[in-house]
């Protein structure tokens, strides 16, 4: 970026030496290339610039020069309008919590009950859906009669506010499937379940609460829901030296299951209702992935 003078000055410059104005109220001969001239108004002007605040410690933290450019780096798109300099954060398309698959196990999902789970998101991420995963099994049934499963999942982001969870965005989805009497390879094993979602979140710490229901007729499905093994339950309940064993002290906060069931997910949440004492830490730390991309 350059800065020039919007409107130039015609007048030509001076040459030799020049009488002018000196302190005393009297006049002076002076070079003439020791005024600023006209030529010097028309010419771009050095800029120096100062960094501050969240900046790439690798490199300098003033700019200088008669051409200052703004360049775009990883995940910053930039552009020009007019006299508009734009900024524009690319958003990310994925975002999964635990990062990787890595020691991932399951446990039977209670009806009803609500899931909350601490994420940080380093980058800003646009996402239109959240996939969850679910290991099924379908019992058989001694009548001819042909099994149901129904199921609807609740998925939504929230922040936090003193000590209350409020939701930022939500969705949900509901699913239905049947299978015969004597085969259930069609639904066993873990399957992805999609809930539609328009979320667009930026860099911060976020919660995320799930809730699932299911209802079967004649034969009864199990769903277990995966996640993160790798969390053991001692390290959920980390105690101060000294202090008493009772005493609740969560690895992160607000990572449980809230104490009462509910028909659908809350708008707020109190921080002092959700559970993460024994195993249900470990139980809530369940594997999603938002998505803006199909693979």
């Amino acid at each position: 970026m350059g800065i020039l003078h919007a409107k130039s000055n015609p007048i030509p410059d001076y040459t030799g030496t020049v009488t002018v104005h000196n302190s005393t109220g009297g006049t002076t001969t002076v070079a003439a290339g020791n005024l600023v001239r006209p030529s010097d108004w028309n010419s771009e002007h050095n800029e120096f610039r100062t960094i501050v605040g969240n900046f790439d410690p690798t490199m300098n933290t003033t700019a200088s020069g008669t051409n200052l450019v703004y360049a775009g780096g990883d995940g910053l798109r930039l552009g020009g309008s007019n006299n508009t300099v734009l900024w524009e954060i690319i958003p990310r398309s994925k975002f999964q919590h635990p990062p990787s698959w890595a020691s991932i196990s399951h446990s039977v999902a209670t009806n009803n009950s609500v899931s909350v789970n601490y994420v940080e998101c380093s980058n800003v991420v646009s996402g239109s859906r959240v996939d969850v995963y679910y290991s099924v099994s379908g019992n058989t049934h001694t009548s001819a009669s042909t099994n149901t499963m129904g199921l609807t999942i609740h998925f939504g982001f929230y922040t936090l506010d003193g000590n209350t969870l409020g939701m930022a965005t939500s969705g949900s989805a509901t699913y239905s499937t049947t299978w015969s009497t004597n085969a259930t390879a069609s639904i066993n094993g873990v399957r992805e379940f999609s809930v539609p979602m328009n979320a667009l979140l930026t860099q911060g710490r976020y919660w995320v609460g799930m809730r699932a229901s299911t209802s079967s007729s004649n034969a009864s499905m199990g769903m277990s829901v995966l996640f993160g093994a790798n969390m053991a339950t001692l390290h959920m309940n980390p105690q101060v030296l000294g202090a008493s064993v009772t005493t609740t002290r969560y690895l992160y906060p607000g990572l449980g299951i809230l104490a009462t069931t509910s028909s659908d997910l809350p708008v707020t949440i109190n921080m002092a209702g959700i559970s993460g004492s024994g195993t249900i830490g470990s139980r809530a730390n369940f594997f999603f992935q938002l998505n803006n991309v199909e693979i």
